[in-house]
């Protein structure tokens, strides 16, 4: 029994949120690393909407002195933060020398200012992690973060994001039928996650993410993003003229890449 819930889950999952960790993951030790390795001065990695992400005492930093040099800045709501060293509490990092949580509503607060009173460098290159991030945004929280994330750094920042299409925001959205049967009986049923997505990629990745320079756009189960672990169907290609993008029904997410 415990063998066929377990593939059950491997199946429904399809190894999502093993290609999605190793994405993530993957980009910020490699651009750490070079960052590091080409400058004497100080890496800093922002985690921005971090929930409980624990790549700072999880990934190893490419080197010592690449650890030594990288600065990891959490930026996140209060209780989110004060639950991570709750749980964490002083467990050794990994990824940098230090570690700064950043309190702050990326919706409501000015976290850019948030950021550089934590000691956050706006001339120095920043190695930005936006990872299920965008989607919970309203379209103009999510278009102006990414402008200020561009804005916020120096030469020879880097981005890492996840988007959906405006199908596959739709989708999310959609109320289940055990909702609207609780309804009936006048019983709120409490939203899913995926039903607080608010926005979506509403145009082809290379116009949404400018003035970011794309550098890598994939869906699940491309050849950069299946690490051996992707189950499912292998994703059909996405048109990249605004006309196609917009009549395109097929629900997607896309991990992107993109340099200043």
């Amino acid at each position: 029994m415990a063998r066929a819930d377990a593939r059950r889950r491997e199946d429904g999952d399809k190894g999502r949120i093993a290609v999605r960790t190793k994405f993530f993951d993957d980009f910020v030790t490699a651009a750490a690393g070079k960052m590091a390795s080409a400058r004497g001065e100080t890496t800093q990695v922002v985690l921005l909407g971090a929930g409980y992400d624990t790549r700072s005492w999880r990934l190893r930093a490419a080197s010592e002195e690449a650890r030594e040099r990288t600065s990891v800045y959490e930026v996140d709501v209060e209780e989110v933060l004060a639950r991570k060293r709750e749980v964490v509490s002083d467990a050794p990092l990994t990824l940098g020398a230090e570690r700064r949580e950043v309190a702050s509503d990326i919706a409501k607060d000015d976290w850019v200012a948030a950021l550089k009173a934590a000691g956050m460098s706006t001339e120095l290159p920043t190695v930005w992690v936006l990872e299920g991030l965008l989607y919970y945004l309203s379209p103009r929280c999510a278009k102006k973060t990414l402008a200020l994330c561009h804005r916020s750094c120096g030469p020879g920042s880097v981005v890492a994001v996840s988007v959906v299409n405006a199908p596959s925001l739709r989708r999310a959205r959609r109320e289940p039928f055990k909702s609207k049967f609780l309804r009936v009986f006048g019983r709120a049923a409490p939203k899913t996650a995926r039903q607080c997505w608010k926005s979506s990629c509403d145009v082809p990745p290379e116009a949404y993410f400018a003035p970011w320079r794309l550098d890598a756009c994939a869906q699940l189960g491309d050849g950069a993003l299946h690490y051996g672990r992707w189950t499912g169907a292998p994703p059909t290609p996405f048109a990249t003229d605004r006309k196609s993008y917009r009549r395109d029904p097929t629900p997607r997410t896309f991990y992107v890449a993109a340099s200043k």
